[in-house]
């Protein structure tokens, strides 16, 4: 899994001692993420064509527009020589999903936003305040047994962030499955 350690270590900034079996999760992620590339102009066969396009996203809060700018000048190895905008598209969509596992795909239309702002609009928000004649707590030890077995509900794993604590009906729940990687983004600007 020499690959995928580049990528926790490069991508998702995870120390180097993460164990192979928490490594397996993040493969899938990648795998997932890459099988959604639909684009034959776009050829991700390294691991250091996913590091070298996420570290030219991370430059800054930059529109799809000023992206399709950037990377047309660059002309990567990883782009063919027909490339096209929509090719752009698609690598610049299978990089924040791999890297901030979030899907921007309905975003990428405005080409005007920000990938911060695309990236905002697909995450929940808190609610500023809470009506507390509506508001339930859960336990500070309320854990995974008390969820499947005394309450019934049925954990789901996801790797969409945006997903987190999705409730499908009354006895599904998504959890986001890479935890370790919002650890690793504190007080960076993936925050």
């Amino acid at each position: 899994m020499p690959v995928i350690r580049t990528l926790a270590r490069d991508v998702w900034q995870l120390n180097d001692d993460i164990e192979d079996y928490q490594l397996k999760a993040y493969r899938d992620h990648y795998r997932d993420s890459h099988r959604l590339i639909l684009d034959d102009n776009i050829i991700i066969d390294s691991a250091s064509d996913v590091v070298d396009l996420v570290a030219w996203l991370r430059v800054g809060a930059q529109s799809i527009k000023d992206i399709k700018l950037g990377l047309s000048g660059t002309r990567p190895s990883y782009l063919k020589s027909s490339f096209s905008d929509s090719s752009i598209v698609a690598a610049v969509k299978f990089a924040v999903r791999l890297w901030l596992f979030v899907p921007i795909d309905d975003q990428v239309s405005d080409e005007d936003l920000s990938l911060k702002q695309m990236i905002e609009q697909k995450l929940p928000h808190a609610p500023t305040t809470y009506r507390t004649s509506s508001l339930r707590s859960l336990a500070a030890g309320v854990c995974e047994k008390d969820l499947t077995r005394k309450a019934g509900i049925k954990l789901l794993w996801t790797s969409n962030l945006s997903e987190h604590l999705e409730l499908i009906g009354r006895s599904k729940l998504k959890i986001f499955r890479h935890a370790s990687v919002l650890s690793s983004y504190i007080g960076t600007d993936e925050e």
